[in-house]
């Protein structure tokens, strides 16, 4: 007699493949599930890849604005050391949880590994799955862990998979108390992870940033810093790795340990599941862990500042901030506190910000632009929007937004814009009585040879009470090549205004 720990599948939704041997099920006990030191001793089989010609080459994520490592990247030595004496006093702990599927081998052998939705699949069949039933024996079931894809928040990152808790008492503003554990889930052809060592391979090639590895260390620890997270996963299911941030008195500016190879064959103590559900236990019973990127401000506002590089350098004053007199002080000083998401894609995010230099709450209200700088799409497209403000200088504060700075962040990885704040997006109701300003702001942008190429209401701003109260926004797409810009263009282009309210009112 067996239970189910799967939710149904849909007839024909995964396509069968040749798998490994079957895995040893073992009944659970009437007397209420699997041991916890059974379970953990269960065999996993690993599916094997989908033939060459079926092998995704395309990541179905982007490297978020991954945060350069600039500290210390070492092995995390005693990993399974720590794992054995955390389970080692739990493990003739019987529960109801511990439950096996008898169909899990059919279920397995029909995921197909050809990209990384295929790796989503399978991790959350024989790892995520199994890891919540280990936190339900351990915790209990009021812990509520919730393996979820994770969301555009306030802080900065859309890594693949995001575990959470409900831990009520640690719930406060943009939830940054809550414990939780952020995953990165790849190919095993993209990032072979097998035999690899990780700590050397990164430390090699620490001014390499085509190299594959530190980009994947990169990307997760970005996610970790802006998100306050101890703890992350990086894994293709057949190799995993636990990186883990220090931060204490010892390492008073911090450092990062990587485990060593987890293997998907290991059992025990040493398999992935046990590896799993040790750091979720760990989150849920530390909760957050926060890293400093700010030292000179108070927790939590220190954790939500960018700062720009020491060698950038601002280009117009702030309304209503009193700057050093020395530029070079400013920069230093300078401190961009981010508020809420205004929009995001895969090459940057926009989000509304308050600049400051000491006081935060003394801030005035900028809208702060993030580029990923290790996506070479990302990185085209900042730079060819830092051309156009430039080369619309004459318009800024008119038809498009006045641009205070752009540059390197100071702790590595992405470019940020600083921005004018030009209030809300424009939408149908105010397009309607302000439709004659909106072709003036596009007709003056022309004028100066410059061809949008992506106008919508998203790229058009409407600020009330303001003597030009429309700007045009978003010049990532846009060209002065002479050959693309051309008078036709720009007549359809401004054709192109004349039909945004149908076009919402067709939607």
């Amino acid at each position: 007699m067996y239970r189910s720990i799967l939710a149904p599948l849909k007839p024909g939704f995964l396509r069968p493949l040749k798998c490994a041997p079957p895995i040893r099920v073992q009944p659970y006990s009437s007397q209420g599930g699997f041991t916890l030191q059974d379970f953990l001793n269960l065999e996993i089989p690993f599916p094997p890849k989908a033939r060459k010609e079926y092998l995704s080459s395309t990541a179905s994520t982007v490297a978020a604005n991954p945060r350069a490592l600039r500290g210390t990247f070492r092995t995390w030595n005693s990993f399974f050391e720590e794992v054995e004496t955390f389970f080692t006093p739990h493990l003739d702990l019987r529960s109801g949880s511990l439950t096996y599927d008898s169909h899990l081998p059919n279920v397995i052998r029909q995921t197909r590994l050809s990209d990384e939705n295929g790796v989503r699949d399978l991790a959350s069949i024989v790892l995520e799955i199994p890891c919540a039933k280990v936190i339900h024996a351990l915790n209990g079931i009021s812990s509520k862990p919730q393996f979820r894809s994770s969301r555009a928040s306030v802080n900065i990152g859309d890594a693949d998979r995001v575990l959470t808790f409900d831990r009520p008492e640690l719930h406060v503003k943009n939830n940054i108390y809550s414990p939780r554990v952020v995953f990165e889930e790849k190919t095993p052809w993209a990032l072979p992870l097998r035999g690899i060592d990780i700590v050397r391979e990164v430390n090699r090639n620490r001014h390499n940033n085509e190299n594959r590895y530190l980009r994947a260390v990169h990307q997760l620890y970005g996610y970790m810093t802006f998100n306050h997270l101890k703890y992350g996963i990086l894994t293709s299911v057949e190799s995993t790795r636990i990186l883990r941030r220090v931060h204490d008195s010892a390492h008073p500016d911090g450092l990062l340990e990587c485990s060593p190879e987890i293997d998907i064959t290991s059992k025990g103590m040493r398999s992935p599941l046990a590896a799993y559900a040790f750091i979720a236990c760990r989150a849920y019973r530390e909760g957050f862990m926060h890293l400093s990127l700010d030292p000179d401000l108070d927790f939590p506002t220190r954790s939500l500042v960018l700062q720009l590089a020491d060698y950038e350098r601002l280009l117009k004053p702030i309304p209503g901030l009193v700057f050093p007199k020395s530029p070079r002080q400013a920069v230093k000083k300078l401190r961009l506190f981010l508020r809420d998401v205004v929009g995001g894609g895969n090459h940057a995010y926009t989000t509304r910000a308050s600049a400051f230099f000491d006081d935060p709450d003394e801030g005035k209200p900028i809208v702060l632009k993030i580029y990923d700088l290790y996506s070479p799409k990302a990185t085209q497209r900042y730079h060819r929007e830092i051309d156009m403000y430039h080369h619309l200088v004459s318009l800024q504060g008119t038809c498009v937004p006045e641009m205070y700075a752009g540059g390197h962040e100071r702790g590595g990885g992405f470019g940020l814009i600083v921005l004018e704040d030009c209030g809300a997006e424009m939408d149908q109701t105010r397009f309607r009585t302000s439709k004659g300003q909106c072709k003036t702001a596009l007709s003056e942008i022309h004028r100066l040879g410059v061809l949008h190429r992506d106008m919508a209401f998203r790229n058009i701003t409407y600020k009330e009470n303001d003597p030009s109260p429309v700007r045009i926004i978003d010049f990532g797409e846009s060209t002065v090549d002479g050959n693309v810009a051309t008078k036709n263009a720009k007549r359809l282009e401004l054709r192109a205004i004349e039909k945004l309210c149908s076009r919402q009112d067709s939607s």
